[in-house]
C-alpha cells in the first residue's frame, strides 16, 4: 500500500512539474492560461488523481509527441501530446540544435525554408492556435540563432516547400501543415536539403535534441 501512495504521489509529481513548466515557457496565453486554471484546480485536491482536472492534466503531460519521418501530427491544444506553440517551439529548437551537428550541411549559411497551410483552431476550440503561428514560432527559433529564414508570406501547397528547399540550396525545410487529415489537427513536416522527406536516423537524432532543449532558448 505504501508503495501504491509513493507510485501514485510521484506520479502526480512528475505530471505537475510537467505542466508548471508548460506553463512558465508556453508563449500563448490561450493555451498557458487553460493549463494555469486545470493547475489551480488540481493542486487544490490534495493529490486526488480521480478529479477531473487532474486526469485532464495526465492526459496533457504524460508523455509528448514523438517526431517520426513524418515529422509531427496531432490536435491543435495544449499540453505535451498536441500541437500548440511551446511544442512547435521546441521541435524548432531540437531540429536547428541538430543541424548544427551537421557540419556538412551548414546551416548557418543555407538557411532553412518554411512554409503553412490554413489551418487554424478557431470556430472548434477556445484556443489561438494556427499553422501561421506556429511558421512564426520557427522562424523566430532559427532567426534568434541568426540563421536566415526563407518564410513564405501566405498559405502556399506542401509541394512548393521542398521545391523551394532545393532552389534556395537551403538545409532543409518545414511545412507546418495535416494535409488530408481532419481539421482539428495540424502537423510539421520536415524536408532535408535534397527536397526528400527525412529518414532514419534523422528522425530518432531530432527526438533526442527536442529533448535536450525543452527549455525556450534565452530564457
Amino acid at each position: 500500500r505504501d508503495m501504491a501512495t509513493r507510485h501514485v504521489a510521484s506520479s502526480r509529481s512528475a505530471v505537475l512539474r510537467a505542466a508548471e513548466n508548460y506553463v512558465k515557457w508556453d508563449p500563448n496565453v490561450t493555451t498557458r492560461s487553460a493549463v494555469s486554471k486545470l493547475l489551480d484546480c488540481s493542486t487544490n485536491l490534495d493529490g486526488d488523481l480521480a478529479s477531473p482536472g487532474s486526469l485532464e492534466l495526465k492526459s496533457m503531460f504524460t508523455g509528448r509527441l514523438k517526431f517520426g519521418t513524418a515529422g509531427l501530427r496531432a490536435p491543435f491544444g495544449p499540453g505535451y501530446n498536441c500541437m500548440n506553440e511551446l511544442t512547435v517551439l521546441q521541435t524548432a529548437q531540437g531540429l536547428l540544435s541538430y543541424l548544427k551537428e551537421d557540419v556538412a550541411n551548414n546551416v548557418k549559411e543555407k538557411g532553412v525554408v518554411i512554409g503553412y497551410d490554413h489551418r487554424c483552431s478557431s470556430g472548434f476550440t477556445d484556443y489561438d492556435l494556427s499553422s501561421k503561428q506556429f511558421a512564426m514560432v520557427s522562424a523566430a527559433v532559427f532567426a534568434s540563432q541568426n540563421v536566415p529564414v526563407y518564410l513564405f508570406p501566405d498559405l502556399v501547397a506542401t509541394p512548393l516547400v521542398p521545391f523551394a528547399t532545393t532552389r534556395a540550396g537551403a538545409a532543409c525545410g518545414i511545412m507546418v501543415t495535416a494535409s488530408h487529415n481532419p481539421k482539428e489537427d495540424t502537423g510539421y513536416k520536415l524536408y532535408w536539403g535534397n527536397g526528400a522527406q527525412i529518414i532514419s536516423p534523422h528522425d530518432a537524432n531530432i527526438s533526442r535534441h527536442i529533448l535536450e532543449n525543452l527549455e525556450p532558448w534565452g530564457r
